[in-house]
């Protein structure tokens, strides 16, 4: 819940795991797709995902599936969060010196650790939610964040890079059943012929 969420980004003070879990939720991306992006794949307001990073072998992988791979339009919003990854990337560049293409590299340049990462969310997650959450329910808490604001199914899943909106609906049903709830109340309060 955006609630949650918000609470939950709160109480994150390293930085730069506060802009990966603000980025996560604003794209719906999965974490791999996040660590493999170059600087090249994010530019003008589209963030192109055509690999995964394999965070078990530390290896660079095709998309997950042929519908993985996509353009995601960054949207205001998320456009304010590129703008700050970068500035931190350039600055953490500057204190660390190295080089890198990563769009959001570690501070060595490399890969961000993914396993440091999860350990980091569900360590803040419990404190907010008493929920252990993984990057993985930020495609959940993404996904959720546009059906309540009325974005349809079928552009839901292609930005989350699912084949149909058959597994869009199968995954994220429960929000669905809510959105459901909320429709028919508006439809109690609507008097067609009088």
């Amino acid at each position: 819940e955006i609630k949650e969420l918000k609470a939950l980004l709160d109480v994150m003070t390293e930085p730069r795991w506060r802009l990966v879990t603000e980025f996560l939720s604003l794209t719906g991306l999965r974490i791999g797709e996040l660590v493999a992006l170059n600087d090249t794949d994010v530019w003008g307001n589209i963030i192109r995902i055509n690999k995964t990073y394999d965070a078990n072998n530390n290896v660079i992988t095709s998309a997950k599936t042929f519908s993985s791979k996509r353009d995601i339009h960054i949207q205001t919003e998320l456009k304010d969060c590129v703008d700050r990854i970068r500035e931190y990337t350039a600055w953490q560049i500057e204190v660390c010196g190295y080089q890198s293409d990563l769009f959001f590299p570690d501070t060595d340049g490399g890969y961000l650790s993914y396993h440091a990462y999860r350990k980091y969310l569900a360590e803040n997650a419990v404190k907010v939610t008493s929920k252990k959450v993984t990057p993985h329910c930020l495609r959940h808490t993404h996904c959720s964040m546009l059906a309540a604001a009325g974005m349809n199914l079928d552009s839901i899943a292609n930005r989350l890079g699912h084949e149909d909106s058959k597994i869009t609906k199968e995954i994220y049903l429960h929000r669905l059943e809510e959105l459901k709830e909320k429709e028919n109340k508006q439809l109690d309060g609507i008097r067609l012929l009088s």
